[in-house]
């Protein structure tokens, strides 16, 4: 493979990052959504501009650690004690709710118990993606429920990491 090959999928990712962003803020709508669109028009399911290889899937983990660390960087020790019972009695309950709802929803269309209680679960799980750029949109990140909604998607990225192992 080329430099230029090597390269070519973050040139495309970028270039569909930006105009992403232009457009959504043209429309007023939230960039996430307007990376979301970008995603599905240049993946395989849409012109396919990028294939699945080893630069896709290390950009891909590369994306997931700046997120996390982003995260990691307005989130202190401090905060997850003071946060404590956001991150071991709210995201708990949460995620055992949510995820039962969607658990009774799979059996009813038919799923095994075992596969309809790990979709469940995962589709329990918000997107800290989504979440955060919204909270900051809002400019709500320092405020007690922006606070509490950050200490909740930490739990929940710490749940999906057993989630995904298992």
């Amino acid at each position: 493979m080329t430099t230029v090959e090597a390269l070519q999928p973050a040139i495309i990712y970028l270039g569909a990052g930006l105009a992403a962003a232009f457009a959504s803020q043209a429309v007023r709508l939230s960039p996430i959504v307007g990376y979301l669109v970008a995603g599905l028009v240049i993946g395989p399911s849409g012109f396919s501009l990028v294939e699945d290889n080893e630069t896709t899937n290390f950009l891909a983990e590369l994306g997931v650690v700046f997120l996390l660390f982003d995260i990691g960087l307005h989130f202190s020790l401090r905060e997850i004690r003071t946060r404590r019972d956001d991150m071991l009695g709210l995201a708990p309950l949460q995620i055992a709710l949510c995820g039962l709802a969607f658990a009774t929803l799979g059996l009813a269309l038919g799923f095994d118990p075992a596969i309809a209680l790990v979709v469940g679960v995962s589709l329990s799980l918000s997107s800290t993606a989504i979440v955060a750029r919204i909270l900051q949109d809002r400019n709500q990140p320092g405020c007690p429920m922006g606070r509490s909604a950050t200490a909740v998607l930490v739990a929940q990225d710490i749940v999906a990491i057993f989630i995904l192992v298992f």
